[in-house]
């Protein structure tokens, strides 16, 4: 299905972009569509966010068993004609439970989805808190969040997400999608990324941590960190203990540094 026959296929369904959704963009460029096939391949289970007509689901139910989840209620008959094999569930993916609809689909599992901007938060969130669930993610997203979540240490571009993701996943880049690739076009460019786990999930106090240092990127560290009332002496030692200097700043600290302070510190928070 070619990005003409797509975009016909839709309008034929009357499956149109609904203006009380205003992020609501369909994928329509076959080549994407296919780079992103291929990110999946090996995987047997899929949790798809955000399926809208089905241009995704009805490729991915040829390789795996598909749960796609979408808040429009017109995805359903949609889905019936593209890919009447995957099972829809009505949701706002900003509240759904992840784990649980994970835990039901067979290994290898994989998150897709070309994610919605509004939601972008919501569901990168739940690819790190639920990473031990997980054995990749195919996800496309503004160009700008790509990124910064796959920023190494020393960009400016780095942040809290780019170090809780980076702690579960290896990540790299899939393809570019110019507005071109959508219906309607956005205004911003975007990029499909893979995750491919690592085997580890994010612990509560090292998301604590780096959440807390990351919190006013123009301070240091150290101030970061004390500010979230972990004790100045403490967390002094541990910046020396860890290797760093004591006016580092959060984007500065390597990836591996992040678990040997949240060591040092988790359990002296004054």
């Amino acid at each position: 299905m070619s990005g003409g026959e797509l975009r016909r296929f839709i309008e034929e369904i009357g499956f149109l972009p609904s203006p009380d959704q205003p992020d609501q963009h369909f994928l329509i460029s076959e080549r994407v569509r296919d780079r992103i096939v291929e990110a999946c391949e090996g995987c047997a289970g899929f949790l798809e966010i955000g399926p809208g007509p089905g241009v995704l689901t009805r490729e991915l139910v040829r390789i795996g068993e598909v749960v796609a989840v979408d808040i429009d209620r017109r995805a359903e008959s949609a889905l019936s004609a593209s890919a009447p094999s995957a099972q829809f569930v009505l949701a706002d993916a900003a509240r759904l439970d992840y784990g649980a609809l994970l835990a039901t689909l067979p290994s290898p599992r994989a998150l897709v989805s070309n994610l919605p901007y509004s939601i972008t938060g919501f569901v990168l969130e739940a690819l790190w808190r639920y990473a031990h669930l997980l054995d990749r993610a195919v996800l496309m997203m503004q160009s700008e969040v790509a990124i910064r979540i796959a920023a190494e240490p020393g960009s400016r571009e780095r942040g809290a997400i780019s170090v809780l993701l980076q702690h579960s996943f290896r990540i790299e880049r899939v393809t570019d999608a110019s507005p071109g690739a959508f219906w309607p076009p956005p205004k911003v460019s975007s990029r499909v990324l893979r995750f491919e786990s690592k085997g580890r999930s994010v612990p509560t106090e090292f998301a604590k941590v780096v959440r807390a240092g990351f919190a006013y990127p123009r301070k240091t560290l150290f101030n970061n960190l004390t500010a979230a009332n972990y004790a100045p002496e403490r967390v002094r030692r541990a910046l020396e203990e860890v290797g760093l200097a004591p006016a580092v700043r959060a984007h500065e600290v390597p990836q591996d540094a992040w678990s040997q302070l949240t060591a040092r510190l988790e359990t002296v928070i004054g």
